[in-house]
């Protein structure tokens, strides 16, 4: 190749006109490849040698054994590996086609895969065993506005309980600022605030009595959970996979008090 692709400039590097060329012309053969990959599969109904899905690292602790065994159960002769990382990981795997699909809580983060949502997840306030709890089993965001709570600094997750509580004109009252649920949890249960976490990331604590619950009434509190899947994966593929991560979940969802909420079938 005779031609120039990058230039040095004072910040670094940049692309000259045939540097950018070449990329989309690489761009767009690699996409080529990746839909012949999956036609090819569509034809011959083959299952993929190695099958990732991400998790969110919230879910993973409850979710993970009835969702592997389901995604064994599904593709025999399919490596599958369930990767637990944040969010924001997952969002990036899911859009560069590491994984082939996520389990995920935020649909528009993860365009342009199409979402599936399965379940609706409730939040809950906790507290520590030794913390009075409020005397009622379904608490308001009003009840709970001045509660001295724990919750993380910077996330989704914290400005989706922002909006909520906005919307309710209601503020957070936020004594310490963590980065994840665990440390929330831990805090909570040495009696430090109280928390607000979804069951799932709770329900062994609560069956030890180490914590106590309220379920949090305002749908505005709870988020969907949804299914997404990656550009590269094959509409049989799709399927099967969609079929197989649904009934994992529906599995966990009694045990993480989720609700079922309308589906839309991979087309």
């Amino acid at each position: 190749m005779r031609a120039n692709l990058v230039r040095r400039t004072g910040r670094g590097v940049e692309l000259t006109d045939a540097g950018e060329h070449f990329l989309s012309f690489c761009k767009t053969t690699i996409k080529g490849f990746r839909e012949t990959q999956k036609q090819i599969d569509y034809v011959a109904r083959t299952d993929p040698e190695e099958l990732s899905i991400a998790i969110p690292l919230q879910l993973s602790r409850l979710v993970v054994p009835s969702l592997q065994r389901e995604l064994e159960r599904a593709f025999p002769e399919t490596n599958v590996i369930i990767r637990e990382e944040s969010s924001e990981a997952t969002a990036h795997l899911l859009h560069n086609g590491t994984v082939e699909a996520a389990i995920c809580y935020v649909p528009e983060a993860y365009a342009p895969a199409p979402a599936h949502p399965t379940y609706r997840e409730g939040m809950y306030l906790v507290g520590g065993a030794s913390v009075t709890p409020p005397e009622k089993d379904v608490v308001s965001i009003a009840e709970i506005s001045g509660f001295p709570l724990m919750l993380p600094h910077s996330s989704w997750y914290r400005k989706h309980l922002e909006s909520a509580f906005e919307a309710a004109g209601e503020r957070l009252t936020t004594v310490r600022d963590l980065e994840t649920a665990s440390a929330m949890l831990a805090f909570a249960m040495e009696a430090e605030g109280m928390t607000i976490l979804p069951y799932s990331n709770i329900y062994e604590e609560v069956e030890r009595g180490e914590v106590w619950c309220r379920e949090i009434a305002d749908i505005s509190v709870s988020r969907n959970i949804y299914i997404r899947f990656s550009n590269t994966i094959s509409k049989w593929a799709m399927s099967r996979l969609n079929a197989a991560s649904k009934q994992g979940l529906a599995l966990t969802a009694s045990k993480a008090r989720w609700k079922k909420v309308a589906d839309t079938a991979p087309g």
